[in-house]
């Protein structure tokens, strides 16, 4: 049986879908397309192109797998990691032999017409942290056609309770890895769990969830355009969907990778009055004040933003000694997504203020509102300009992608220019000389709005 090999590497489009049940039905539809980078039959990396989310309450409360992706795409074939317990790829063959129990199950054809053999294995001794499941080669190629796990009460898995007061128990997990060749085809993932909500508090509850996920990769020579944007490493799947603007268009036209039988069922539930969905999960008005949505991306609109309600812990302590240079960071990213549809290009930006990359650690008045409003509104400002380029002057993706390099170069000046000139809005002057500019621009007047110099 070949390991992967270091060329093995490639590209592919994958789709992601993701169900959570309770016992009174489904509570959550999460669905996605990615770029998965694949190192023979495992994924190094994986890269959202747009995802869709759709909620329905259990009991007054919402239930999220806030990491359904990264649980789908963390498991390695012939190495072992924390999170899962081992398989007989997973360790040496010397330990192999000494903790599982392989037996062969018969040889049969497969529809090319290669001899494939099944074989199953088992711990030989009780151990809560080993898998049993079965294992499929192609012995005509010597390739790992098929393998699959199974715990039935794990005790390392990949999932985390939602809150600290929170608490997971009796986890049970299958998955099944089907391999094309050298590389990964498609992942599988089923796992049940008994949930304990406010562990301690008068309004705990427990209740059983199972959820079913599937990730399946395609088209290795035609990869996603993945959205100019940049996201911290550890971010979840539901925090990184609230930066991607929702484009109906693109779902109408992705059909080619979902579930058939699924298709209408998924559309149903995300489309039925009772689900709330990406379109109003992240607005304030909605389940984006929630304390686990509550600091979020934020979308340029003429709504004004306050800091501490976009911001997480503005006033934390921090050494009195600190340069004010220091006690302060306002971050705003230009989005960028673009699909090809035939002959033409669909071209989509966006202006976001950017929480996990901000911080304010001073005292907060009308002014600071005023000049963080007009920072975001200098990022919208630019984000036209940048809008007509492309949609003028491009006509294919390499060149949006370099016109798109050579003006954040740009906008980055421009943004630090800003921040310099106006201090904080400690630069009357140059408060009063911004404020014109962008008033002329968006049709807000920001120092009217916030009262200042009044």
């Amino acid at each position: 049986m070949q390991k992967n090999h270091l060329a093995d590497k490639r590209i592919s489009k994958a789709y992601f879908e993701l169900k959570s049940l309770d016992d009174q039905g489904q509570i959550e539809l999460l669905e996605s397309y990615h770029n998965v980078h694949l190192n023979g039959m495992d994924i190094s990396d994986i890269e959202l192109k747009s995802g869709r989310v759709a909620l329905r309450h259990h009991d007054r409360n919402y239930f999220l797998s806030m990491e359904g992706s990264k649980a789908v795409t963390m498991m390695r074939v012939f190495e072992h990691t924390s999170f899962f317990p081992e398989h007989p790829l997973s360790v040496s063959a010397k330990q192999a032999k000494k903790m599982f129990r392989l037996s062969k199950r018969g040889v049969f054809l497969d529809q090319e017409g290669h001899e494939n053999i099944l074989i199953l294995y088992r711990p030989r001794d009780v151990c809560a942290s080993c898998f049993e499941g079965r294992i499929i080669i192609d012995l005509t190629s010597g390739n790992l056609k098929q393998m699959s796990y199974s715990c039935k009460d794990c005790v390392s898995y990949p999932f985390v309770p939602v809150f600290p007061e929170d608490s997971i128990a009796h986890v049970k997990m299958e998955i099944t890895k089907i391999f094309d060749g050298h590389f990964l085809k498609q992942v599988s993932l089923r796992y049940g769990t008994v949930y304990h909500s406010r562990v301690g508090k008068e309004d705990a509850k427990t209740f059983e969830v199972s959820t079913n996920a599937v990730m399946h990769c395609y088209e290795s020579d035609q990869p996603f355009f993945i959205p100019k944007f940049h996201f911290p490493e550890s971010l979840n799947d539901y925090k990184r969907m609230a930066a991607i603007p929702m484009q109906t268009n693109f779902w109408k036209q992705r059909d080619e990778m979902r579930i058939d039988a699924n298709v209408v069922e998924n559309d149903r539930f995300y489309a039925h009055d009772s689900s709330v969905t990406n379109e109003n999960l992240f607005k304030p008005s909605g389940m984006g004040f929630h304390r686990l949505m509550r600091y979020h991306y934020v979308h340029w609109s003429a709504n004004r933003i306050l800091l501490g309600q976009v911001v997480d812990d503005t006033l934390t302590r921090i050494p009195p000694s600190t340069p004010i240079s220091e006690r302060y960071q306002l971050t705003a990213q230009i989005f960028l997504d673009l699909m090809e549809h035939g002959d033409s290009l669909v071209i989509t930006t966006d202006a976001i203020f950017d929480p996990y990359q901000s911080y304010y650690y001073l005292e907060q008045d009308s002014i600071t509102n005023a000049f963080v409003n007009m920072y975001f509104d200098l990022c919208e400002i630019e984000r036209r300009v940048l809008d007509r380029e492309l949609k003028v002057f491009c006509q294919d993706r390499f060149c949006v992608e370099a016109r798109y390099a050579s003006y954040m170069k740009q906008h980055e000046e421009v943004m630090a220019r800003f921040l310099r000139e106006v201090d904080r809005g400690t630069s009357k002057d140059a408060m009063l000389r911004w404020n014109e500019k962008l008033r002329l621009e968006t049709g807000i007047d920001n120092l009217k709005l916030f009262g200042v110099y009044q």
